[in-house]
């Protein structure tokens, strides 16, 4: 006996499904972006294309970018990836803290979701980490505070705006020379429906199985 005509249907969908894939979080680790000093490109993370302002590459134990120390990143102990190449905001001063506060801004192309990254060296002053929309609408604000739990000389403080969608920029204000890596986000999708499959199945498997059994009934009065 061939297929039903729902049967059919239903294991089209199924098979539709299953070729969804969940989008995953786009990364930026700097490895490759340049050389210690250099301004830091404009990167792409999953399509986004993101740019810098203000920021500079820098690598571990080189304090040659904006830093007071000598080591400058030598030492920071965490899951951030400090250990290579990363960015930092200041104005290039070699070994030298900045002489007034400065401003330094991550754009993106379209809106993204879900931002988070991980400041390093948060011991000199507090300052703020600022996401806005595409009208530069305030969204959320995070507090640089140096005297948080997890902040301080050679460590790295995780920073995240978990949940938050709609970000277009973020704007880091500090006069601390920190440093910035493996920033994480996710590119928001306007065509993707706001029902997950897994809670939409179930509508369209049993919405076509009466459709089904409406037809065989049919069917068997014509028999």
């Amino acid at each position: 006996m061939g297929m039903g005509i729902s049967s059919r249907v239903i294991l089209g969908i199924l098979a539709f499904f299953s070729t969804v894939s969940v989008s995953s979080a786009a990364v930026l680790d700097f490895e490759s972006a340049g050389s210690a000093g250099d301004a830091v490109p404009t990167l792409i993370g999953d399509g986004v294309a993101v740019t810098f302002t203000n920021f500079y590459l820098a690598a571990a134990g080189d304090n040659s970018v904006g830093f007071g120390g000598a080591g400058g990143f030598n030492g920071v102990s965490n899951p951030a990836g400090f250990s290579g190449m990363s960015i930092t905001i200041g104005n290039n001063r070699a070994g030298q803290y900045e002489t007034g506060n400065s401003t330094a801004t991550i754009q993106f192309s379209q809106a993204i979701s879900d931002l988070s990254f991980w400041l390093a060296d948060i011991d000199a002053a507090n300052g703020q980490v600022v996401a806005k929309d595409e009208h530069g609408f305030v969204l959320q604000t995070l507090v640089i505070d140096q005297g948080a739990a997890g902040a301080g000389d050679a460590k790295a403080t995780f920073f995240s705006f978990g949940g938050l969608s709609g970000i277009r920029s973020v704007a880091i204000d500090d006069v601390d020379p920190i440093g910035l890596d493996t920033l994480s986000f996710l590119e928001e999708s306007p065509s993707v429906a706001t029902v997950p499959a897994p809670a939409a199945l179930p509508l369209f498997v049993s919405g076509f199985a009466l459709f089904g059994g409406g037809a065989l009934r049919r069917r068997l009065r014509g028999i």
